[in-house]
């Protein structure tokens, strides 16, 4: 069962490149994944609407991107964790391309053994 919610430690930082003044040319969305005591997950898988997430290194923070504005869904899944969806929005006409446009929080919780 795929979760959407806002909950706990992890983060989801939104903020565009390039273009100007009428729009970005593409949108940068940053995943920090941790599990509830804010360490990282082994081998956890991060996407962007079906579209892979790259690790930065440290197993914690992803990076993602998109030249559309509009509703987009963030994924992240690991072994012996629930997995995880939360709906971001991205505004096409944020004025400052630079400077994040959507701040929110989410984090993989241990799957229950029923």
């Amino acid at each position: 069962m795929l979760r959407f919610a806002t909950i706990g430690l992890a983060g989801v930082l939104v903020g565009c490149s390039g273009g100007d003044a009428e729009g970005c040319e593409e949108f940068l969305v940053e995943v920090v994944v941790t599990d509830p005591e804010g360490n990282a997950i082994p081998d956890v898988v991060v996407e962007l609407d079906d579209t892979a997430c790259v690790d930065s290194g440290d197993g914690i923070t992803f990076s993602c991107s998109t030249t559309e504005p509009g509703e987009h869904n963030v994924y992240a899944q690991a072994v012996s964790y629930e997995p995880y969806g939360q709906r971001i929005d991205i505004s096409s006409d944020h004025a400052d391309c630079a400077s994040p446009v959507v701040t929110q929080t989410v984090q993989l919780q241990r799957e229950s053994a029923v």
